[in-house]
């Protein structure tokens, strides 16, 4: 048991590893990292900034501290997620600690948590939920606690815990907090009225106060502001109902009215591949009245809360994050019961999963070999993988781990590499270093990428087509990042490039497997350029 413990461990920090160094990707998290880029340089941490314009969406807990993390160890992808890591591992071992006494369970699900499609899209793309998750996890246990008895310390670490969440994603906080509550609220209605919440509440808003003083001073003292094509827009009314709420009303500007089903549908694809157990212990649940009060308090948040979620006009993968630790308790709860029963569905599912990542890891190893260390490393991953999957004491569910961890380290080592070639700071950056252009040469124009940015280490200039009359009458050798429509505008109106250097961006938010599969990668992608007017000599 031992030997297969040491062989997941050791490819679960490679993954580590490998997710803190990944590059930001376009566009939450390199507009995140982009704004605690610019929050370090400018000092200013109660009113945000967007390449020095107002910016009024996401809480700033995320930007203070990748900020000052920026600021002490550089422009890096893992400096600005390296505080999400932090604060989502203290999260993660206050939680763990508390539904599990035995340390072979806490493994197991640790195990089972980290071998989730769910995990490593959570520490990849590294946006807000990683905090509001952190918070929720914090706050969990002492609510439990408090509900019991009185006490100064859970007191505390539930305000910490909930101003974390509300200083990262808002009041969905307390949204997921309260559905999550609601059993014991009916299991235990005296200590409802109780002065502890009302204490922890005014902690809560002592803690959240900076960023409510700032929100006030940037907006709120400034109705004639344009913020977001609006004027009269108030910072605090949009912190305690627009952002979350107004995308259930409609008053919040984003909207892409994507299925009622979207979230669910998501929720249940970062589970994999341990949905199953899942469904299988909540059917039990359901079937038997075996209810105890931690399985109805995360059932009952998981249902509110996507049902809330799915009247939003604007959803995104992302935001069933939100309940996912929840769902992959009621996971490990029936893998539990898996093995007591030992129903031959699961079994069989799960020989199938575990064949299938094998497959797939085998096939994105031959299909994109790519340098001897990377095959020899692939080649013993899959050695000792499949020499643990003899093994006649390992139970399935570790064995469908222990494939999908193969899985995700051969994509971080073969696909994720495909997807950096093409985006497009890594291709600016290859340019300019080749050419030796100084960041001060460099502009937008009708395509920006806050990646670029972070990449440089600088705000860049946005320009407009009447900032580049002024450009071209001066004669400026500034370079343009621009896209072939900004091409074709500034030839339409006779102004020809003297250097002009291709480059290809993929969306990776829009990602299909066809475009790893054909070598033709270049006709997936969107054309950029860098362009240049005017030479020295002109």
């Amino acid at each position: 048991m031992k030997g297969e413990k040491v062989v997941c461990l050791c490819v679960m920090l490679v993954l580590l590893y490998l997710a803190i160094l990944f590059p930001v990707i376009d566009v939450d998290s390199a507009t995140y990292a982009a704004i605690s880029m610019e929050m370090w340089h400018s000092g200013s941490f109660l009113e945000v900034y967007d390449t020095g314009g107002d910016y009024l969406d996401k809480p700033p807990l995320l930007f203070w501290m990748s900020s000052v993390f920026i600021g002490v160890f550089g422009h890096s992808a893992w400096a600005y997620k390296l505080a999400s890591y932090l604060l989502l591992g203290l999260g993660i071992w206050r939680f763990v600690r508390f539904l599990f006494k035995e340390k072979k369970e806490r493994w197991e699900f640790l195990l089972m948590l980290l071998s989730s499609f769910g995990f490593l899209y959570l520490i990849l793309d590294v946006k807000t939920e990683p905090l509001l998750i952190s918070g929720v996890l914090i706050t969990v246990p002492s609510i439990h606690y408090l509900f019991k008895r009185f006490s100064y310390r859970e007191v505390m670490l539930a305000a910490v815990g909930i101003a974390i969440g509300m200083l990262s994603k808002g009041i969905i906080t307390l949204v997921v907090l309260g559905a999550y509550s609601i059993p014991l609220v009916f299991s235990f209605p005296k200590q409802v009225l109780k002065l502890r919440w009302l204490i922890i509440l005014l902690i809560v808003l002592i803690l959240i106060s900076p960023m409510l003083y700032g929100l006030y001073t940037q907006f709120d003292l400034h109705p004639e502001k344009l913020v977001n094509g609006k004027t009269d827009v108030y910072g605090l009314r949009f912190y305690f109902w627009e952002q979350n709420f107004g995308r259930i009303t409609g008053e919040n500007a984003w909207k892409n009215n994507y299925s009622s089903f979207f979230l669910v549908n998501s929720l249940l694809l970062f589970a994999l591949p341990f949905i199953q157990y899942a469904l299988h212990y909540v059917f039990h649940l359901f079937r038997r009245r075996a209810w105890r009060l931690q399985d109805q308090c995360m059932l009952c948040a998981i249902i509110i809360v996507l049902f809330l979620l799915s009247f939003s006009h604007y959803k995104l993968p992302h935001y069933s994050f939100t309940v996912f630790f929840f769902l992959m308790y009621l996971a490990y709860q029936g893998y539990l019961l898996v093995k007591h029963q030992n129903p031959k569905w699961i079994f069989i599912l799960d020989i199938i999963l575990m064949s299938t990542f094998l497959l797939l890891s085998g096939v994105i190893m031959i299909w994109f070999w790519d340098g001897l260390w990377q095959g020899v490393l692939a080649i013993i991953m899959l050695g000792s993988v499949v020499y643990s999957l003899t093994s006649r004491h390992l139970p399935s569910m570790q064995k469908v781990a222990t494939s999908s961890l193969v899985l995700m380290m051969m994509f971080m080592m073969y696909i994720a590499p495909i997807i950096r070639i093409y985006q497009p700071d890594h291709q600016l950056l290859h340019i300019i270093n080749r050419k030796d252009i100084h960041t001060s040469q460099l502009a937008f124009f009708n395509r920006e990428s806050d990646a670029i940015d972070f990449a440089v280490g600088t705000r860049l200039p946005r320009y407009k087509y009447e900032d580049m009359l002024v450009v071209l009458q001066n004669k400026d050798q500034r370079h343009f990042y621009m896209a072939q429509d900004g091409l074709d505008h500034m030839m339409g109106h006779g102004h020809y490039p003297v250097q002009l250097d291709t480059m290809y961006y993929y969306d990776v938010n829009r990602i299909k497997p066809q475009f790893f599969i054909r070598d033709d990668k270049k006709a997936f992608c969107e054309t950029r350029f860098l362009v240049r007017f005017y030479d020295a000599d002109q």
